[in-house]
């Protein structure tokens, strides 16, 4: 007759100590849970044993990016379509969110989707470090749509960046400078 496991709800068959093989690995551990983080610690902490496996990861990393760079310059053209794709997705985010839906510019009205663009309100978009500068619509996706941004079309955003931060729309007969400037 084989002996059971001494844990009340184990069913199992019992190896040693009258404790299946589960169960005394714990009792083990517990018991031994001191010299065994030191032995542990020791074991990551060993420069030898670090270099190796620094070594081991650099060699898979090299097979990984070389497999992937076969890869990708096979199917360059699919990775670029899907980096569009997904860029275009989050531009598409950024402009419904900042346009309340309606995907057309605050100022003038113009709706066709490639000259859209978002606008800095205050003219502050020189305090933006340049790294965010380059994926704006990413950056303002991952920062839960800031306040103090806009749509405007491409022609709106350009006319308010050369006349001090006024849309030519908005450009009335009390200001003479600006509208000699435009002529």
């Amino acid at each position: 007759m084989t002996k059971i496991c001494g844990i009340f709800y184990c069913d199992n068959d019992a190896d040693c100590k009258d404790l299946c093989s589960y169960h005394y690995q714990q009792d083990y551990r517990r018991k031994n849970r001191f010299s065994l983080l030191e032995y542990e610690q020791n074991r990551r902490l060993n420069p030898e044993r670090m270099e190796y496996i620094k070594n081991i990861k650099q060699k898979i990393r090299k097979k990984i990016n070389e497999k992937q760079l076969i890869h990708y310059y096979a199917n360059k053209e699919a990775y670029n379509r899907q980096n569009k794709k997904y860029r275009d997705q989050i531009k598409r985010k950024t402009l419904s969110h900042y346009s309340k839906g309606k995907l057309n510019c605050n100022c003038c009205g113009e709706s066709t989707y490639e000259f859209l663009t978002i606008d800095h309100i205050h003219n502050n978009g020189n305090e933006q470090p340049m790294k965010e500068r380059c994926h704006l619509h990413r950056w303002l996706l991952k920062r839960n749509f800031p306040a103090g941004f806009q749509v405007l079309c491409w022609n709106c955003n350009c006319g308010k960046r050369l006349n001090k931060g006024v849309c030519p729309h908005n450009i009335t007969i009390k200001e003479p400078k600006l509208r000699k400037r435009m002529k």
